[in-house]
């Protein structure tokens, strides 16, 4: 892992970048992985040592794994029957380590032995969320696969959107896009409220629906470029994906059910401003 990017995540993983305290139990393959010497851990797994046995400060084998970029021995260890949802003395799991670095086929592996990709630190965000602001493309792939819009998209497809895309944090009463503003791009709740408002006659305005977490917006921006009849602001604090127009286009022209899913969200999307 690179140091740089536990800048944002230090308190999630400060008891892997420190060194670690013994464990009293047998947390032998746990040493081995840290050391990064796959030979003895698999001599150990073949003695029956327990694969999920932790250090001291909670972490496992399969954390060390990760936090080594190794992807042979995490396929070795979850074959084993290492546990992907333990979490450190911090709170960190393999699959918060993994987003960090930014490793999709670990991510991939770890969400297949039963990670949850909606796991939540300390600060509310999940694993997927934290990497995913760190402009990583491969932990943007990963967030947008969950999100329904994009999920059963090839791999191929939801890379091109992932260089399109990034993460947005906004407080209460910040504005995503105002009324008049040209689209760029399409937009989809992760987690918090949206409101989309129109102006009224009295110059104050109409909310005319509340988006949660999964759905999309502002889809006009794919057929058109006429300025938007609606602004949208959070509501509470609230991240949103946001994905540039040439990139859905592109992926569009590629895959018709993908084309077919926007152009339905779209539809959907304009008779809510129209009521």
């Amino acid at each position: 892992m690179h140091r740089k990017h536990l800048v944002a995540v230090s308190s999630l993983v400060l008891a892997l970048s420190a060194t670690p305290l013994r464990a009293a139990g047998p947390a032998v393959i746990a040493d081995a992985a840290m050391n990064g010497d796959v030979a003895k851990v698999r001599t150990l797994m073949r003695q029956k040592a327990d694969v999920n046995a932790p250090q001291a400060d909670g972490a496992t084998a399969l954390h060390w794994a990760v936090y080594r970029d190794d992807l042979a021995m995490v396929d070795l260890l979850i074959r084993g029957g290492a546990v992907a949802t333990t979490r450190n003395r911090d709170g960190a799991t393999p699959l918060a380590l993994a987003c960090i670095n930014g490793n999709a086929p670990i991510i991939e592996k770890l969400l297949r032995a039963g990670a949850d990709a909606n796991e939540r630190g300390p600060n509310g965000e999940t694993a997927l969320m934290m990497a995913a602001r760190t402009g990583n493309v491969a932990a943007m792939q990963s967030l947008l696969a969950t999100l329904p819009l994009f999920s059963g998209l090839a791999e191929k497809s939801i890379e091109r959107l992932a260089r399109g895309a990034r993460q947005i944090h906004a407080t209460k009463g910040t504005l995503l896009f105002s009324v008049g503003e040209i689209p760029e791009g399409i937009y989809t709740v992760v987690s918090g409220l949206v409101k989309l408002a129109v102006p009224t006659a009295a110059e104050q305005e109409k909310v005319v629906t509340l988006l949660g977490p999964g759905k999309s917006f502002g889809l006009s921006a794919v057929f058109a470029d006429e300025p938007h009849v609606a602004s949208a602001a959070a509501v509470q604090e609230t991240i949103v994906a946001y994905v540039a127009k040439a990139h859905v286009i592109a992926v569009m022209k590629r895959d018709p059910l993908f084309a077919s899913a926007v152009a339905t969200s779209s539809v959907n999307w304009a008779s809510r401003l129209s009521v």
